[in-house]
């Protein structure tokens, strides 16, 4: 049978404790996290050589989480999922989960217009704020690597629809859906990412031709795995792959989407102080939008920067590191805060003005799957637990729920969606379902 870290990377949830550790405040004088600097009025530089180098050696070594991230990609790519295994697992598992009075699920849809099987399962889920949703899909085995086309299934006015409700249209695609993402000011933008590091774009209002097409290619995009697509405060879009780029695709007023690449950045492996460290890649594994022409990076290895990018060139600072690979990035410019979930387990909340991070939540086993929203400003944690559940952390307070969901046969959650100001959310399963539920927290 797998072990409980292996099952992780395709949605385990039998955690069997929520441990609330209370770590130091400032997270250059504890072990839980890195700080390399701190922030406020300081002009943004990349690492000096001798810290950057020492971050390529500790790569090389290949800490275990590291090992295990890139053992779990090969298999997900190449290996078909024992799905009945990992439920026998979630069987076994106990979670002592407790409800806070007040806090409650309502379903409001259910999306089963794909059909169900064995070999499909909701890889991303996303929507936006005129309660659009849409859904993506991916294979579970591979004869010919990803030589089949997918779907993404694109619903409506989510709040008037009905079980079993057939979806507004269909989008196809060459190749699995790894992320999609709206656009945050022109709702009806979607884009996406594929397995084979494909991007692709389109305008819902229009049709279901793509208005962005970037073919798996290095020398303007990516070469691998799309990892994460995000909607950045200018209205361009950010993707990343797990071969370790980062590129910027940009959007004319007129919202005709221009394949412009910024630029793509290759973190470590454009390091060449050494011959062996230049070809080391660090897959990307999570990005979020802070200011304009500023985003966050969260790199496999624990790694989080500050990334400033312009027409000509950019400039990049690594603020702290997790143990684990970063899971989700959320970013309140507002708050000036930046709020990340590690798959150690541990979730930190940096603040911009004094470049401090702290350990503010932690737990004793690794989540797979996680989101962090904000409502009213106020910035929530949200990730599955044991057989049907969603454990709620309001960050900065004590406050904490776990919220039944029905989770059709109890299938695991592989994705998450939220939108801010929102208390719904969205979550996709391995059965090849997508359920909409209020949240009542």
């Amino acid at each position: 049978m797998f072990s409980e870290v292996f099952l992780g990377n395709y949605g385990f949830q039998g955690i069997t404790s929520i441990s609330r550790q209370r770590c130091n405040s400032h997270a250059s004088s504890q072990t839980d996290a890195i700080v390399y600097s701190g922030f406020g009025s300081q002009s943004v530089t990349s690492l000096d050589a001798q810290t950057e180098a020492e971050i390529i050696v500790e790569e090389k070594e290949c800490s275990k989480e590291v090992n295990v991230f890139r053992l779990l990609s090969f298999l997900q790519k190449m290996l078909p999922i024992a799905e009945v295994e990992i439920e026998e697992a979630i069987q076994t598992s106990t979670f002592n989960s407790f409800r806070e009075e007040g806090a409650s699920a309502k379903m409001l849809a259910e999306f089963n217009s794909f059909v169900e099987s064995e070999t499909s399962q909701v890889s991303s889920v996303a929507f936006n704020s005129r309660y659009t949703i849409a859904i993506g899909y991916k294979q579970l085995e591979h004869i010919t690597w990803c030589s089949h086309k997918s779907m993404i299934m694109v619903y409506f006015s989510m709040r008037r629809l009905k079980d079993g409700s057939m979806p507004s249209f269909s989008l196809v695609v060459q190749g699995c859906v790894s992320s999609l993402e709206f656009h945050k000011t022109t709702v009806s933008i979607l884009a996406g990412g594929t397995l084979s590091g494909e991007i692709f774009i389109w305008d819902l209002n229009k049709d279901t031709t793509a208005l962005l097409t970037i073919k798996n290619d290095p020398a303007i995009g990516h070469s691998d795995c799309i990892s994460t697509v995000t909607s950045l405060v200018n209205g361009s879009f950010i993707s990343s792959s797990i071969d370790g780029s980062v590129a910027v695709w940009a959007a004319d007023k007129e919202i005709n989407v221009k394949a412009r690449t910024i630029f793509t950045w290759l973190d470590i492996s454009a390091v060449k102080y050494t011959a062996t460290a230049k070809n080391i890649t660090i897959p990307v594994a999570a990005t979020s939008s802070l200011r304009e022409d500023e985003a966050l990076v969260g790199l496999e290895t624990g790694h989080v920067y500050l990334w400033r990018f312009g027409s000509t060139k950019y400039s990049k600072k690594c603020l702290y590191k997790h143990n684990g690979s970063v899971l989700y990035i959320k970013a309140s410019a507002s708050l000036m805060s930046i709020y990340s979930f590690g798959i150690d387990g541990k979730l930190f909340a940096y603040h911009i003005e004094t470049g401090i991070a702290s350990c503010v939540f932690a737990i004793d086993e690794p989540v797979s799957v996680a989101t962090i929203t904000l409502r009213s400003e106020i910035p929530f944690l949200l990730f599955p637990v044991g057989k049907g559940s969603i454990f709620i952390k309001k960050i900065n307070t004590d406050d904490e729920y776990t919220v039944p969901v029905e989770c059709k046969n109890y299938s695991l959650i592989t994705s998450m969606s939220t939108s801010d100001n929102s208390s719904a959310i969205c979550i996709g399963l391995l059965n090849g379902r997508a359920e909409l539920y209020e949240l009542e927290y």
